[in-house]
């Protein structure tokens, strides 16, 4: 009976659960539901749900320990019939509020042109824009990794921003600190409001009234104060104290303007004051755009830079008039005589116009007179600068002056055979010095020297050089230092293979103008029907033909002498040496081999060989990519695979397992070449400021590489340099011993 007793017990509490249910679900208002009511109802539903089982589970044993049958069945059914009813009751409440919401327009998913991440560099002022975007397009999307997040996280930072995270290795577990590092360090409210504050009080001061400089000053504002408004300061309340501080900026001309406009002792509003700006800038506009509305204008203002060109113009006319008659530069017009550019009916004609009376009267068109020969005037067009009469300027006038149109017949008809050769001749004033240089024998000559401020050194005459007596040597420079390198699989060595892997390689380098191979013979290890079906390649007509097709000359380097292969040989050597150590005993189909030779052809071609600019903010290196796709190659990032087993990875992480070695075996190759000395019989050179050096790159992926530039040096007491302060591209100063920096050769190294 105890048993019976606790099991009635547990049957009661269940259906206290239900009618708890059923007193919530009764006061719901159907008029003021929300999305947060329906969530709500949406998680009683769920609560509620298991109560059945459980009421079931109870009554089942209790119809077992009980002897009355309808009342355990009456009990259950009326249990049943509650719950089921509630449970209608609140699906029908959630489904009647589901339509309204599927009512809103659906957003039709279409293709968008990628949204360029914004960079953040410390500035205070852009870390909310940055937070906002950076959250809502990565930081926020689950479906991006936290690796790849963290490279977009890399490269959107710089500067100071940059050098916060620059210790945290690139690795999914550090993504959360870096991004929790720069909001503790730029999610400051008080410093953010202080920059635009500050802002507000760096304006650049007007000095001349253009409609530019109001512009930025307006826009600067508005920018500042929209920022410190949504930041929650009392911005509407800051009229007079804006006006003030925004006026001091203004030049005298709007300072006179806006004081004119203020007509009452109450002190106006910023939105008066904004309105005056926008007033004032659309006026300069508009007087700015108007400058050379008129040909009559521009011939009254100064003439436009008569110094700046001169033309020499060659006119040979053979004039023949019928009637004899001496054409001047007079004439009639409401039977007054006056010379034609004082004319006021030829004013008012349009341009085209004037050009076909000039025509007919046989005037020069550039200084509207009648003469045979050469026009001596030194007087040219002031709008474009041209031979010809401002008067007969036109926008689209051509060069020659020919009309298409023929002339109308009337009693004076003339000939006119026209030749003219223009020869612009500019001239420009160089800042020079007069100089005395003194010659082998010890006598100063005196010479003119250009003073270029831009460049180091400067060029000399020949005729100033054979004047002074200085010897002459012979300069050779070598323009065979990019050693790029392009690598081609294929399946087999007949002529139908080596043609289509010539046709891709010039699809994407271009058509090359000479080939260098060997002889076949120094296939090492080969056997002798691969040597026979390379020389019949070699022999096909088909390549030759091919070859002389596209102009490109083929060269054999002697047989047996592969040391003739020079640079090449030293590249397939060297490719050969770190590829068979990194496969190893794999067996890889075609597209397998075929995308690491790809991966390992970009590695080869990433090595820095100098750099692009002399700014430490600027370390761009300079590739032999750049000579073959006019940039630098990158890859996108991927995880580490090189510490994990190779039988737990999937085919195409082993290939990019093969590449990470690759990349790690042949970069620190390459750095320690960039150190290797042979023995020496004078004292080398020691670390010097400026010199660029890369630094271990080994633990980056692949193609990623560490330039800096020497900033400092610490010798020791015998004045070699041991230890040196360099400064990366992101301004990041680190103290490292010479050893560990790998110096990249100099321009008269290379």
């Amino acid at each position: 009976m105890a048993e019976l007793k606790a099991l009635i017990q547990k049957r009661g509490a269940i259906k206290s659960q239900l009618t708890a249910f059923h007193n919530f679900i009764a006061k719901v208002d159907q008029s003021t539901l929300c999305d947060t009511m329906i969530k709500n109802l949406e998680l009683r539903i769920k609560n509620i749900e298991p109560i059945l089982d459980n009421f079931t589970e109870v009554q089942n044993i209790i119809d077992e320990l009980e002897t009355d049958l309808d009342k355990n069945m009456k009990e259950r059914e009326e249990f049943q019939d509650r719950y089921f009813e509630y449970l209608a009751f609140v699906n029908n409440i959630i489904d009647t509020y589901n339509p309204k919401v599927s009512d809103q327009p659906v957003q039709l998913s279409i293709s968008l042109p990628p949204i360029q991440l914004p960079t953040f560099s410390g500035n205070y002022e852009s870390w909310p824009l940055f937070y906002e975007t950076f959250s809502a397009d990565i930081h926020n999307d689950p479906r991006i990794p936290e690796i790849k997040k963290f490279q977009y996280l890399v490269s959107s930072l710089k500067s100071e921003a940059l050098d916060l995270i620059a210790h945290l290795n690139l690795t999914t577990q550090n993504y959360e600190i870096a991004w929790n590092l720069l909001k503790e360090s730029y999610d400051n409210k008080r410093l953010i409001i202080k920059s635009h504050v500050s802002k507000l009080f760096e304006l650049k001061r007007v000095s001349k009234e253009t409609s530019t400089s109001l512009k930025e000053i307006l826009n600067n504002l508005n920018k500042h104060l929209r920022a410190l408004k949504s930041l929650g300061e009392p911005v509407d309340s800051w009229d007079s104290l804006i006006i003030h501080l925004a006026t001091s900026k203004l030049d005298s001309k709007t300072l006179r303007s806006w004081e004119g406009t203020i007509k009452s002792s109450i002190p106006p509003t910023y939105a008066q004051f904004e309105t005056f700006l926008r007033e004032q800038c659309n006026m300069l506009e508009a007087v700015e755009s108007s400058i050379h509305s008129t040909v009559s204008s521009e011939i009254k203002s100064p003439g436009l830079n008569k110094t700046n060109q001169k033309n020499r113009t060659h006119c040979f006319m053979n004039l023949t008039n019928n009637n004899n008659s001496n054409s001047n530069s007079k004439i009639k017009f409401n039977e007054d005589n006056h010379n034609i550019y004082r004319c006021f009916r030829f004013l008012q004609e349009p341009a085209n116009s004037r050009l076909r009376k000039v025509k007919e009267l046989q005037l020069c068109v550039n200084c509207l007179k009648s003469h045979k020969g050469d026009c001596f005037s030194k007087h040219s067009c002031k709008i474009c600068g041209e031979k010809h009469n401002t008067l007969l300027h036109q926008d689209n006038i051509r060069k020659d002056t020919s009309d298409p149109e023929k002339p109308s017949t009337s009693a004076a008809q003339a000939v006119c055979n026209f030749s003219n050769n223009s020869r612009n001749k500019f001239k420009v004033l160089l800042s020079t010095s007069i100089v005395r240089i003194k010659d082998k024998f010890g006598n100063f000559i005196g010479c003119r020297a250009v003073l270029d401020s831009g460049s180091q050194l400067s060029f000399i005459t020949k005729q100033l050089s054979n004047k002074l007596g200085l010897e002459k040597h012979k300069s050779f420079v070598s323009v065979k230092a990019t050693r790029a390198i392009h690598l081609e699989l294929v399946s087999d060595l007949t002529t139908s293979a080596f043609i289509a892997s010539l046709r891709r390689f010039m699809a994407r380098r271009g058509v090359c103008s000479k080939i260098y191979s060997d002889n076949a013979t120094n296939f090492v290890g080969a056997a002798k029907e691969l040597r026979k079906l390379f020389h019949n390649t070699c022999t096909s007509e088909s390549v030759p033909e091919q070859l002389a097709t596209e102009g490109i000359e083929w060269k054999f380097i002697p047989a047996r002498s592969p040391h003739f292969g020079g640079i090449w040989e030293a590249g397939v050597k060297c490719i050969k040496h770190h590829l068979k150590r990194t496969i190893g005993g794999a067996i890889l189909n075609f597209e397998e081999l075929y995308t690491i030779l790809a991966q390992i052809e970009a590695v080869l071609n990433s090595r820095p060989l100098t750099i692009l600019s002399s700014s430490p903010d600027d370390l761009v290196p300079l590739t032999p990519a750049h000579f073959l796709v006019g940039g630098s190659l990158l890859i996108p990032a991927e995880e580490d695979y090189t510490t994990i087993n190779i039988n737990r990875l999937k085919r195409w992480r082993m290939v990019q397992a093969m590449v990470q070695h690759f990349w790690k075996r042949w970069a620190s190759e390459f750095l320690m070449q960039l150190q290797q000395r042979g023995k020496w019989k004078e004292e080398s050179r020691n670390m010097q400021v400026g010199d660029i050096v890369l630094l271990d790159s080994t633990s980056l992926p692949p193609q990623n590489w560490i330039i800096a530039k020497v900033t400092k040096i610490h010798p020791g007491k015998d004045g070699v340099v041991r230890v040196a302060t360099v400064t990366t591209s992101s301004g990041k100063q680190l103290t490292r011993a010479v050893t560990k920096l790998y110096p990249l050769p100099k321009e008269d190294e290379a």
